[in-house]
């Protein structure tokens, strides 16, 4: 493939990746993971209030003495942007969805060059695609969070090192110094970025062919700058600030971050059912699970044909990324068992896995006897850029069907590659957002009654959203107005003590909502608290993300005679 259609090609798959994700781009952050999102938006709306402050950490969300919430996570860098977006632009949705689908972009032009120099042009064209097609880059892909830029940082990073590895002395020193700043980039988004140094050891091991790689002066500096300035923060900030460290939800219990505090996850069923219902067939596509299915059948039947029992050197990138993703699933086992948005940076394992399974069917259709065995002949060196000593003794050319009269194939037929195509079609087709809408489906109920709050209360007051469902920082954040979320499954005995103590922090007004799955006996338990406060508004029928119609009333904290202002 010549550099013209190359370019083309990606230039295609960005626009159409842009395009795709600018579904919905302006709808508020009501749809999956909504209660994630709202913290995210909410602290750089904080972060925007002059003066400006990055390291502003408090939220509108306020606690029972009725300050402000306070919550450190990561650093504030993704929080710091979005916030500068706001200064800017105005606080708008689709400033967040903007900005991480800028970091989609970046992700996508670093994963097709990675690709690209590990395997070759049409490989990474085809895996490029597959990556941006999985349902879950769809939607997290503009959702206002900071994977789609951790993601962009890590890929950008690997791209980079190879570059370093396969460069000439005088130019290498530019791409290890980027290399450096975009992992570090990455651990600033996220603090799981750091798992890139996986991948980057595994390059570091294969281009020296022993563990020396690892001891180069090289590797080491570009790991110190990764490690040491997120290293800095978790001591000095995180560790000394109100963190959710150990919080996660597994059955109803509650179960801390790593797998080293609660290895018990290991057994539950959750765990599991996460990482091959969830993560393969919903966050992948299944018409991707079924490629990564292929393609890791493939790889096991070439290792017994060659009667090694060993996966060959070629598998590369791809191996490491493999490795990286698993140890992550697994080290961070309690949270990933309710938390999908941890798993983007195992999707480009999953992409690669499936172009593998691609090129396997292509090649089997493309074969004159249907053998599994005669799918999997052996790969060429990979091309290597000039101005390198000696190409790697690794091969890795054994993907796409390239057409007739390729070195990599034994056979000339060209009758692969348009079942290849349109199976890649289909992946394409069933996995756009348009099949896989209900992550877009939003809460319509909590969006009205958020708008209602915020005409009804005066800009310096204050409101109370209770009820029994959950995501209730989306009514508050939404109010534009400081206020108490509270998660309650049925009115609490002590609900009159809340009262008084909500009034006496300002609250005006407190609102009751009731998704479609309440029971009779929650809304029977909330019956004394509608009885003893005036009604402002009450309102039914508004859709909630259940499919179903809401209800939710509107309570004056005053007494029946003033009423709410």
């Amino acid at each position: 493939m010549n550099v013209r259609s190359r370019r083309l090609a990606l230039a295609a798959i960005l626009i159409a990746s842009a395009a795709v994700r600018l579904y919905h781009v302006s709808a508020p952050m009501a749809d999956t993971l909504q209660a994630k999102q709202i913290y995210v938006a909410n602290k750089a709306r904080s972060i925007a209030r002059a003066p400006m402050n990055p390291l502003r950490n408090t939220l509108d969300f306020l606690d029972d003495r009725g300050g402000r919430m306070a919550l450190t996570e990561e650093v504030p860098l993704y929080h710091g942007l979005l916030g500068l977006g706001y200064r800017v632009f105005g606080e708008r949705d689709w400033v967040g969805h903007a900005l991480s689908l800028l970091g989609t972009l970046a992700a996508l032009l670093a994963f097709f060059d990675l690709v690209r120099r590990e395997w070759d042009d049409r490989s990474a064209l085809v895996a490029t695609v597959l990556l941006s097609a999985s349902p879950l880059f769809i939607f997290y892909g503009r959702a206002v969070l900071p994977e789609p830029w951790m993601l962009a940082g890590m890929l950008a990073s690997a791209a980079c090192y190879r570059r370093y590895l396969d460069s000439a002395a005088k130019s290498a020193r530019r791409w290890l110094v980027a290399a450096s700043i975009a992992g570090l980039a990455a651990a600033l988004f996220k603090y799981f970025g750091l798992m890139v140094l996986v991948p980057l050891a595994a390059m570091a091991w294969r281009d020296a062919g022993s563990w020396r790689g690892l001891r180069s002066r090289s590797f080491l500096t570009m790991a110190a700058v990764m490690i040491a300035p997120v290293f800095a923060w978790i001591v000095v900030v995180f560790l000394r600030s109100p963190n959710p460290l150990r919080s996660g939800w597994v059955d109803g219990k509650v179960y801390p971050y790593l797998i080293l505090q609660a290895p018990e996850v290991l057994l539950a069923k959750p765990f599991w059912a996460g990482l091959f219902g969830r993560f393969l067939v919903r966050d992948c596509g299944p018409v991707t699970a079924v490629l990564i299915g292929v393609g890791v059948l493939g790889t096991w039947f070439r290792t017994r044909r060659d009667g090694t029992g060993r996966l060959d050197a070629s598998l590369g990138t791809l191996g490491a990324w493999t490795v990286m993703g698993l140890s992550f699933y697994v080290l961070l086992g309690p949270k990933l068992c309710d938390h999908d948005y941890y798993e983007l940076m195992m999707l480009p394992a999953a992409a690669l896995w499936a172009t593998r399974g691609l090129q396997t069917l292509g090649r089997l259709a493309d074969a004159r006897e249907f053998s599994l065995m005669q799918a999997f002949p052996a790969g060429l060196d990979r091309s290597f850029p000039v101005g390198r000593a000696s190409p790697p003794t690794y091969s890795h050319r054994n993907f796409l069907v390239d057409g007739p009269g390729h070195p990599a194939h034994d056979h000339t037929g060209r009758s692969g590659t348009r079942p290849a195509l349109a199976i890649l079609a289909l992946a394409v087709i069933v996995q756009s957002p348009w099949i896989s809408g209900g992550l877009f489906r939003q809460d319509e109920g909590k969006l009205a009654l958020a708008g209602r709050l915020r005409a009804l209360c005066p800009p310096d007051g204050r409101v109370v959203a209770i009820g029994p469902g959950i995501e209730f920082p989306t009514v508050v954040h939404y109010s534009h107005r400081e206020g108490w979320p509270v998660h309650s499954p049925f009115l609490p005995a002590d609900w009159r003590p809340q009262l008084a103590r909500y009034r006496a922090s300002g609250a005006t007004l407190i609102a009751v909502y009731f998704e479609p799955k309440a029971t009779a006996a929650q809304r029977a338990s909330y019956a004394p608290l509608l009885h003893e406060l005036p009604v402002v508004e009450r309102h039914s029928g508004a859709r909630s993300r259940a499919g179903g119609p809401s209800e939710f009333i509107i309570l004056s904290l005053r007494d029946a005679k003033n009423g709410p202002r």
